[in-house]
């Protein structure tokens, strides 16, 4: 009661002045926590709410995409045996093959070469005097990142596109369309160059050759894999969520693979996937430590 009178009366005494101070840097400390926890604050009524194509549009075209590469892929490509028929392609067979890293038959693996490789002839790991850069050194830019949307099989896009909905759509819902696709583009050209460069006699090591017919968007998947691994683990205020069963299945995959085990699974690129994980963990943990920062 003294400390009020006292204040009443000579309200501009040095301690008042310093106690209004500390109130109003305390009341702007609990403004800028407010702040920052409405940003961090994911309201998943409204993602609900809205449809598939308002949510995730750009996850949704990039599978467009992927399906409709696919489908032509393998009505136009599938067919061709021999470099005669090779030499004559069609206008739309000869688009797709401008899709790979480098024409997938340019120049012609020799059979010695598969044979040696131990490869079948019709998806050969690249003899080192192939120059793998003369098509981007020519200008074709467009195959630094074209590749991934190049499937071989039908179970080989649907399994990447399930995925790819599943981690791409929360990575677009969690930031937006355009960051998204910013980080498509990053682990897209990364895994490709790493798929494409990689020689051939690195299969002896983990299986990890790479190829100029290298495609499929797993690479990019396993990014998205590493890249919301790291949010979960370093930003968990972001709302990005991650089975472990996820991790553990994709981890055992990548195993499987490398392994040599099996025969069957000699065409997986496994260095893409590693790449692909490798690349997406470093970006997904700067990308959370720079958030926690800000």
């Amino acid at each position: 009661r003294k400390e009020l009178t006292i204040f009443q009366e000579n309200s501009s005494l040095e301690k008042f002045q310093a106690a209004k101070k500390i109130v109003a840097q305390q009341r702007k400390e609990e403004h800028e926590k407010q702040r920052k926890a409405q940003k961090n604050n994911v309201q998943m009524s409204n993602y609900w709410n809205r449809s598939p194509w308002e949510r995730r549009p750009a996850t949704l075209a990039l599978i467009g995409v992927s399906i409709l590469v696919t489908l032509l892929f393998l009505s136009y490509h599938q067919n061709i045996k021999s470099i005669e028929q090779y030499n004559n392609l069609d206008t739309p067979t000869n688009i797709l093959n401008s899709l790979f890293f480098l024409d997938p038959m340019y120049p012609l693996v020799t059979p010695e070469v598969a044979a040696a490789s131990g490869r079948p002839k019709s998806w050969y790991r690249d003899d080192s005097t192939i120059d793998r850069l003369s098509s981007i050194a020519d200008g074709e830019f467009w195959r630094l990142i074209t590749p991934i949307f190049l499937h071989f099989t039908p179970i080989h896009l649907v399994f990447n596109m399930i995925l790819f909905y599943q981690l791409g759509g929360q990575v677009e819902e969690r930031h937006n369309s355009w960051i998204f696709l910013f980080i498509v583009l990053i682990l897209g050209v990364s895994t490709v160059l790493c798929a494409s460069l990689a020689p051939g006699s690195w299969d002896k090591v983990l299986n990890m050759g790479g190829s100029v017919r290298s495609g499929g968007m797993s690479g990019v998947v396993y990014g998205l894999l590493g890249y919301i691994w790291m949010r979960v683990a370093y930003s968990p205020k972001r709302g990005f969520t991650l089975s472990p069963t996820l991790i553990l299945m994709a981890m055992a995959w990548l195993a499987i693979c490398s392994s040599g085990m099996f025969s069957t699974l000699d065409n997986v690129s496994n260095i893409a996937h590693a790449s692909g994980l490798a690349f997406g963990m470093l970006l997904g943990y700067a990308t959370a430590k720079q958030s926690e920062l800000s």
